[in-house]
């Protein structure tokens, strides 16, 4: 049985590279198929695609009393809404909507999920890539939402987020529900949007419904 897994490395973009001295040596590099949300819950909420990424990072297992290094390359199907708000001149992102996709990881014959137990700060990372800071994480609460037909819990955290270009600090509410299992991966959802957006949670709670997998990606234009 698995007896304890902890994240190597934080997330990093690209393919992990070999690292030396892993106790067994095995490293495995497989790839997930992405988890897109329906046209129509995307014109339903205001929300449009954003982009599609790969994001690589490394967790060491323990099975049987072996560890094991695995390599993991998850797909991130990001989706943002923007809204015209009174006090800016020009319209401004409200709402940024991802789902995370990763193959299950075969190791000493122990199917697993890569995505258990994944700290929210990096979760947050995986859709904050580049764009506003992400910080002071607290927990404030449970809701029930249902993903790929699936009841799940999505658990809320209040944050903060840095915006560098206007020098200001906005609190937001950062989301991320449970893994499910879809054919040979697993999937969750995830959001962030200021708390000052009205109905942005349902707007989320409809999406995370949508979500397809394995989703079509196509590209604007």
């Amino acid at each position: 049985m698995v007896n304890r897994r902890r994240f190597l490395a934080g997330v990093a973009t690209g393919i992990v590279g070999a690292m030396s001295g892993c106790v067994g040596e095995s490293w495995t590099h497989q790839l997930s198929r992405p988890a897109t949300v329906s046209s129509d819950a995307l014109r339903s909420t205001g929300y449009r695609k954003r982009r599609l990424r790969r994001e690589s990072f490394t967790r060491t297992l323990e099975v049987f009393g072996v560890e094991r290094t695995v390599g993991v390359t998850v797909l991130v199907a990001e989706y943002e809404r923007w809204s015209a708000l009174p006090t800016f001149d020009d319209p401004v992102r409200t709402g940024i909507f991802g789902t995370v996709s990763a193959p299950r990881v075969e190791v000493l014959g122990q199917s697993l999920n890569p995505l258990d137990n994944m700290p929210p700060s990096v979760v947050a990372g995986l859709i904050d890539k580049g764009q506003q800071m992400v910080g002071d994480l607290n927990e404030d609460g449970t809701v029930s939402g249902r993903l790929l037909g699936n009841q799940v819990a999505i658990s809320r955290y209040t944050a903060v987020a840095d915006e560098p270009s206007r020098d200001r600090r906005i609190p937001i509410y950062f989301t991320v529900s449970q893994a499910v299992p879809s054919e040979s991966d697993f999937v969750l959802a995830t959001s962030m949007f200021p708390t000052s957006v009205p109905g942005e949670h349902d707007r989320i709670l409809e999406l995370t419904r949508a979500v397809e997998h394995p989703g079509v990606w196509k590209e604007a234009g």
